[in-house]
């Protein structure tokens, strides 16, 4: 149950910073020189491997707060 808590809260995080990084990255473009474009590819690669390296963490149980939440939830069912 705290698994599929924290997955859902991950992705819905991760579908928020994918909001940030598409207003963002013009304003962060001009800043650094850069093609939006190239801005645009090089964010959302972190993003996604980021975003799936983490997701593995929490669901092979290697997540602090997926743990501390397992732990919380346990509590309260007995």
């Amino acid at each position: 149950m705290a698994v599929k808590i924290v997955l859902s809260i991950h992705f819905l995080g991760i579908a928020l910073a994918g909001v940030m990084i598409y207003f963002l990255s013009p304003w962060l473009s001009t800043s650094l020189n850069n093609e939006v474009e190239f801005t645009y590819l090089v964010l959302y690669s972190l993003l996604g491997i980021w975003s799936y390296l983490e997701s593995k963490k929490i669901l092979k149980g290697q997540n602090k707060a997926a743990n501390e939440l397992t732990k919380i939830i346990e509590k309260e069912d007995n």
